[in-house]
């Protein structure tokens, strides 16, 4: 079967096709006569079934160990990604409850405390019991300056809102650039680095005091205990940080 049979029976483009034998996930041999790539029906089947992984959630370095050896525990994968989207699924009801707290005590005139810090640094899927540790590290974190700077900010409830919701999709956006296997320092990548850094310059208003405690807290993270860990994933955040170095290695 040619590469062209293959995109039309498989319904993929080129492109991914290409990215799947880059990323090891396909390897098709080669015609002898004319050094041609040749399909058979397998490759087919093997395209569907990575497809069917990606859309279900798992990067595509997940998926080459997965389909590398004996065939899929369909039934055992799918209960672990049930689960996933379960924890997912709590962890966003938690989030919506805490930006709906903090936005309850803003419009009843009450300043902004570290709880309200908290939800502009991005609303943490926290219980009241975790919130409070959280609490506790930010003003561990934050010096007397930035701790008063932080309460009179200018935020409205709804810039908060908004703030939650741009790095909810900021998450997003990168949790798909990991599933394609895109290079963090591609334009697209390049340009989240831009808005998270326009997300946190509107966080800190500049002020140093404010820069040097977030810098201080996200340093720390190793050692946040786990309820307070941040809703960014391990692979999310070690993605973030290959960013941000072709971001500097670009300037």
């Amino acid at each position: 079967m040619r590469t062209s049979d293959l995109i039309r029976q498989a319904g993929v483009t080129r492109k991914t096709l290409r990215l799947y034998e880059e990323k090891a996930l396909i390897d098709p041999p080669r015609s002898v006569d004319n050094g041609y790539r040749e399909y058979d029906r397998e490759a087919v089947e093997r395209i569907h079934t990575i497809r069917l992984l990606q859309a279900i959630g798992f990067s595509l370095a997940e998926i080459r160990t997965m389909i590398g050896g004996a065939k899929i525990d369909w039934a055992h994968t799918l209960e672990l990604q049930e689960k996933l989207l379960a924890r997912r699924q709590a962890e966003l009801s938690n989030t919506l409850a805490h930006l709906r707290r903090t936005l309850s005590r803003l419009r009843a005139g009450s300043a902004a405390d570290d709880e309200a810090v908290i939800g502009l640094i991005g609303a943490s899927p926290l219980s009241d019991e975790e919130l409070g540790t959280m609490r506790d590290n930010v003003s561990r974190y934050y010096n007397d300056k930035a701790k008063e700077v932080l309460a009179n900010h200018p935020a409205t409830p709804d810039e908060i809102q908004a703030g939650t919701n741009a790095w909810t999709a900021i998450i997003a956006e990168v949790d798909g650039m990991i599933r394609d296997g895109k290079d963090p320092g591609s334009p697209q990548g390049q340009a989240i680095v831009k808005r998270m850094d326009a997300l946190i310059a509107a966080f800190t208003l500049g002020n140093p005091d404010v820069e040097t405690g977030l810098n201080k807290m996200y340093a720390d993270r190793p050692n946040w205990p786990t309820e307070a860990q941040s809703p960014y994933s391990v692979a999310v955040w070690e993605y973030v940080g290959r960013m941000r170095e072709a971001a500097k290695g670009d300037k």
